[in-house]
């Protein structure tokens, strides 16, 4: 996450428009005190306002975390993904 977190910020302080879209076991970087094999993750954006950050709320419900997403993370689905992709000049995906 912190790769994704430092490239979304160089990015918006260059004037790009940048969204981060956490599916899946990403989920798990945008949720706090969970310890263990996930840590305390909850470490993105927020309070960057360069950077939109959205998750798949249904992912983050099937790893029972939806609770532990911080404020300022928008909740969605993985449809909007898609769109956003569709609507987007540029597209990177990270997986571990």
């Amino acid at each position: 996450m912190r790769f994704a977190r430092n490239l979304a910020r160089a990015a918006a302080a260059q004037g790009h428009s940048v969204t981060l879209f956490a599916l899946g076991e990403g989920v798990y970087n945008l949720a706090t005190g969970l310890g263990g094999q996930h840590g305390d993750y909850g470490i993105a954006l927020d309070g960057q306002g360069a950077v939109r950050v959205l998750y798949c709320h249904y992912n983050a419900e099937q790893r029972a975390v939806a609770e532990r997403i911080r404020q300022g993370f928008e909740s969605s689905a993985t449809s909007q993904a898609g769109i956003l992709v569709a609507r987007s000049d540029r597209f990177v995906t990270i997986s571990a």
